[in-house]
Formats: structure tokens, sequence, C-alpha cells
């Protein structure tokens, strides 16, 4: 790993961090929080159906934690429902600024538990604190694991989330002690969790997060404990559907909207030229903007998917996906590269030197409503120029503001460069080549280039254009992959009705009012319940009706 690498957090940004996150506590709740009064009447009339909720003997734990939205609260209620007929009932843990999730709680009958109120009850063994402060080079990091979990990674992880960065400086002093003191902090509120009178009978818990504290204490805890963890997603199409898988130790670096290898084997020769027809539809109304959660990534650019971009020469066009550089890092397994900072230096290296391709470095678009973006700056290319004085001029940058559709660029590309990113996935439904540098999502489906090592890698690139060939085969499967993605795995909430405050898609800005007669007599309610009830079945699949 390149020490010198610099994320450019230096004291007076952890200053500025801290002060900022002190007010934001003593303001301590959220002032656009709606009251009772403001909701109507369809989602009141839930208490009626957990009246007996707390004579119940098995318990699933809904993850309310700190500025969770109301929109997740009251879905999960109602696809809980019906497990009430199998003696489950609720408990909720949630954050003090959640005024109104509480309240409901409450009124629901729930069990209710506030995390502020959580004790810390255990202290770090001597030894174990030892050996955190001998923690120096990322290495050591990298490496520190902690009831079988990878918990270096994880921290680091949640470290670059928050400060919003791709990597760790492991020369900096602070951000080392930083990084040592949460580790400390985390095992101990972690271990705390063990002895929770409030986590007894738990059999199920809902979350929406994995990686993001304290998210990640509870999920390490499911999987300790091996409590059944149900791990929900937005699907990127329409806000009332959701991706739902179920995680244990043994898919712990499952990406959420992967293939299982059991579902693939058995469906991976089911294409038909309908789910092509599909796709279609799909594509367009994903790059449309007409799915709301989706459309924050084309703020910039405009609607036309089909516009022809003019290419400048004879050569092959190869687009290299950068990933949002703190997302999830270190939760899909071990990597070839340290991070996506890195492999993306390394892959623009190895493309300044393979001058029989023009080569696009396209910088994800969300980094613009996420307001990591501003005009004449990007971190992505500050850290790629950290390393490399000269770009040459066969290397150009697609900036996150680009005009043009994502889609549009897709079509232009003839191969694309991931780790695994759903653009990858998605020019490989377009019949282009696509070579991949991740694990867990979609390589080796049959449809991706997929390198068996580094050096494998490098090697691919230098070569290029010299590839496979797409063939038939590959299209077909790449098209029914995304299918089960997009489609197949959905969870739809046909029970909910929604209309948009805003024009810029946010959660919390969703009206919604509940179909009360679609609760109780509901196919998809039926078979989410189901899919509850089988331990066996990792991903919820969408049933014929």
């Amino acid at each position: 790993m390149n020490e010198d690498l610099d994320n450019r957090l230096k004291w007076n940004y952890f200053l500025f961090f801290w002060i900022k996150k002190k007010i934001k506590n003593l303001l301590n709740t959220n002032i656009k929080t709606k009251r009772l009064n403001t909701l109507d009447k369809s989602v009141i009339n839930l208490k009626n159906n957990f009246i007996e909720n707390k004579v119940k003997k098995k318990f699933i734990l809904f993850l309310c934690l700190e500025s969770f939205e109301l929109f997740f609260f009251i879905i999960w209620s109602v696809v809980t429902i019906k497990m009430g007929k199998h003696d489950y009932g609720i408990k909720v843990i949630s954050s003090k600024k959640n005024l109104l999730i509480n309240k409901l709680s409450i009124m629901f009958n729930y069990e209710l538990i506030i995390l502020e109120d959580v004790k810390k009850n255990k202290k770090i063994d001597a030894k174990l604190l030892k050996r955190i402060n001998m923690l120096n080079s990322s290495n050591d990091f990298y490496k520190f694991k902690y009831h079988g979990f990878d918990l270096g990674c994880m921290i680091i992880s949640n470290f670059c989330r928050i400060h919003r960065v791709g990597f760790v400086n492991f020369n900096s002093y602070l951000q080392k002690k930083i990084i040592k003191n949460t580790l400390i902090n985390f095992i101990e509120e972690y271990d705390s969790l063990f002895n929770q009178e409030f986590l007894k009978n738990i059999h199920k818990i809902y979350t929406f997060e994995k990686n993001l504290f304290p998210y990640l204490h509870f999920f390490l805890f499911s999987l300790k404990k091996k409590i059944d963890l149900i791990h929900w997603s937005g699907s990127n199409l329409d806000e009332k559907t959701f991706i739902v898988k179920r995680y244990s130790k043994k898919n712990i670096y499952s990406h959420h909207s992967s293939i299982s290898s059991k579902l693939w084997n058995k469906i991976k020769n089911n294409y038909s030229n309908n789910i092509a027809v599909r796709n279609k539809i799909i594509f367009k109304k994903r790059f449309s903007g007409n799915f709301a959660p989706f459309s924050v990534n084309l703020i910039e650019c405009g609607k036309n998917f089909n516009l022809k971009i003019k290419k400048i020469n004879k050569k092959k066009n190869c687009i290299i996906f950068s990933h949002i550089l703190h997302d999830t890092l270190y939760f899909f397994g071990k990597e070839y590269y340290d991070s996506y900072a890195h492999w993306l230096i390394s892959t623009v290296k190895i493309a300044c030197k393979n001058t029989n391709v023009n080569w696009h470095i396209k910088i994800h678009p969300s980094n613009i409503y996420r307001g990591e973006f501003k005009k004449g700056f990007s971190k992505e290319e500050d850290i790629i120029r950290q390393e490399l004085k000269y770009i040459p001029p066969h290397i150009k940058f697609i900036y996150p503001d680009t005009k043009i559709n994502p889609l549009a660029w897709m079509k232009f590309a003839d191969i694309g460069v991931t780790i695994r990113g759903t653009a990858g996935l998605e020019m490989a439904v377009l019949g282009k080549k696509v070579i991949t540098c991740g694990k867990n999502r979609y390589e080796n489906k049959g449809f991706t280039i997929d390198p068996k090592s580094k050096g494998d890698y490098e090697k691919i690139l230098l070569n290029l254009p010299n590839i496979k060939k797409t063939s038939k085969r590959s299209f077909q499967k790449a098209n029914l992959f995304y299918n089960y993605v997009f489609e197949k795995k959905g969870f739809r909430c046909n029970f909910i009705n929604i209309n948009m405050k805003n024009k810029i898609f946010n959660w919390n800005s969703i009206n919604f009012k509940l179909v009360e007669n679609k609760i109780l007599k509901n196919i998809n309610l039926d078979n989410f319940k189901n899919f509850l009830l089988s331990k066996k079945k990792v991903e919820y699949i969408v049933h014929k009706t």
C-alpha cells in the first residue's frame, strides 16, 4: 500500500468535525419530525394488529437507529403483522432523536429501548488492549480479527464512510489514534450487547445498514449469536421496491444485489427473449428518471439516453467506472487492491501505458447529491494526480456533472472496467465487454472477464483492445442476471400509496398512506412471511401470481 497517498484529513478537519458533531448532539432532535396528528389514519390503525405483542415468546428486532426513516418503520410493521400468528412479537431499538418512531412504538405496544440508555458494561481485556496499541502499519490493521470477524477492516470502513474518504493515512499519528480508539470503544460496546436482557428471545433482526456504527455492532452480534438477520436495501427502482437478503457468517461478504450460487445454478438456463424485452423497459425507466431513488444520479445530465456520442478516432473506447470510494469498503471480502482508491490509481497507471485504446475515467454520478463533487475538484481526480503528475491525452475524465446521460456513455463505450459496479452489469446487458476486479456480486457468471489475480488483471488491461468477443450465450446470461436483480428479487410494497413532496428524492420527503384492504389479504405479504419462516431461503424472490 502506498503510505504517501494523502486523504487530506488534517487536524483542523477533525477539530471542525467534532465541533459540528457536538452541536448536532446538543440539538438532539430533528426539528422537521412529523407529529402524530399529521399521520394518515391508516397508519394509526396499525396498532390494532399488535395488541398482544408483549406476550409473545419470540421477537423480531427493528434496528431504527439515529435519524431512521419513518417510511421504513411503517413498512417493517406491515410486513411483520402476519408473523404474530406464529408467536412473533416486535421489539424496537431506537434513538432519542426518532421522536415519532418512539411514540408509534409505544402506541403499537412494541417493546422499546433507547440506544442512548444502553449501558456499556464491559471493559476490554488488558492483553487485547496491548495488542491494539501495538497496531502500526496498514497491514497490522487489515489483519486484526475479533470473534472471527475482520474487525480491523470493518473499523477502517466505518472511518472512511464517516469522513468520506477512500483510505486511511497510516503515516498520520492522529488518524491511527482515532482508529485505535474506535476499535477499543467498539469492542467494549459490542461485548456489552451479549449481557443485555432486552436482546433475549430475539430470533430475527431487520436492518438497512451493515458497516456504519452502531449498526455494525448489531450486525456482528446477530451473526455471532446465529440470529436470523434480514437485510433490506433500496432496489434503485421505485420507492416501494426493496431487495431483501438473509445474512449469516457463511455469506457475510455477499453483495446485497448478488445472486447466490444455488439460485444461479437453478436459473442460469432459463433465458427467454421476453427477459431482454423486460430489461429494455427497466433501462428506459431508470435512465429517464422515472425511478425516484435512482433519479438523484441524473440531476445534472440530460434524459436523452439515445444520444450518439461522437467518436474521435477508430480506436476502441474503454470506460473505467470509479466506485464511490468509501461505500461499504472491505465488506465484499478480500480484494486484489488495498481499496477502491488504490485500484483506481493502478488502473489509470496501466491506461497511461496502453495508447491503443481511448480511456475514459467516469466518476460516480452520486457524488453530486452526496455533496462530494465541486466543479474543478474531485477526490478521485485528486488522488490520481497525486500519483500521476501528467495524464496523457488518450485519457479523459467524465465528471459527475456531465450533461450526457449515463446510458448514452455506456452505449458509446466498447469496453467497461469495474470492480463490481452496477454499470458493469448494465454494460454486459448491452452486449459490451466488461472486465471485473472484485468478488461477491456477478463475477464468474459467464458474462464478464474475471481475472484470477492482480497480475492477470493488469495484463488484460495492457493487451486491450485484444479481448475475447462477447457471445450470444454471455449476452443471455447477463440479461437473466440483471432481470433477477432488478425485477425477480424485488419485494414490492403494493400495500402503500405514496407521493413525493420534493423534486430531488429523499426518503424523508415521502408522503404515504396505507391501503388497508391490501394488508390482510396480500400475496406479496404472504410470500414475504414464507421467506421469513424459511431459513433456507437466502434471498427473497418474487413468486408468480
